[in-house]
């Protein structure tokens, strides 16, 4: 995978530019410019990357567009955990009833109790972790038994509202989704409940968020 990448890299002057491009705007996010006593602008990029590819991608950035990069590596700071969870509506399903393992979730039993948003990017990472776990084969079964099981959404907010006004018993969300609707409707309106996955499930995985 990496010898494709740098063959891609060193192959294309297209991909060259298309990177440079978005390292435009990572720099402008995540850096500072500077002028220098000769009116050049110097860009500090702090990186949390692999050095090798970050030199490919700055040494594009630089002859694009004659600005010069001073590179700080290992400066990235988690400001956030998401946590994968269950969100359930107690008076249709109890506690002792919920799933030891997100894959049980593909299981016959589940059918028309279940919920999730599969283009949300925050379902992503879930598919990795399985993919990861078990395979692809595990997962691409997963994955048709979740499909033959579920009400499908486009989000997880949406998600979430589903299962807390009772139209339905489980969905697969990121547990600040839940937070964030009782934030907005008041814990009085709250009728679900949060379930977190045991003994590190793939349904329980932890995604940071940070700044650089």
């Amino acid at each position: 995978m990496r010898m494709l990448l740098w063959t891609w890299l060193s192959r294309s002057s297209l991909a060259f530019a298309v990177i440079a491009g978005g390292l435009a705007f990572a720099l402008a996010a995540c850096g500072r410019s500077e002028s220098s006593a000769s009116g050049s602008h110097t860009i500090t990029l702090y990186n949390g990357q692999h050095p090798q590819l970050t030199a490919a991608l700055v040494s594009a950035f630089e002859k694009q567009t004659g600005i010069k990069v001073q590179v700080r590596t290992g400066n990235w700071v988690g400001v956030a955990l998401r946590v994968a969870a269950l969100v359930y509506d107690p008076s249709l399903i109890s506690p002792d009833k919920l799933p030891a393992k997100l894959l049980d979730l593909a299981q016959p039993q589940w059918k028309g109790k279940l919920s999730f948003a599969p283009t949300d990017s925050d379902f992503v990472p879930i598919v990795g972790a399985v993919i990861a776990n078990h395979g692809t084969s595990t997962a691409e079964n997963w994955l048709s038994g979740l499909k033959t099981n579920s009400s499908l959404y486009e989000d997880n907010e949406t998600v979430a509202a589903a299962v807390n006004r009772g139209s339905e018993a489980v969905g697969i969300i990121d547990q600040y989704y839940w937070y964030r609707l009782r934030l907005e409707i008041g814990a009085a309106g709250m009728h679900s409940k949060l379930y977190f996955f045991p003994n590190h499930d793939e349904g329980a995985i932890e995604n940071i968020a940070g700044a650089c």
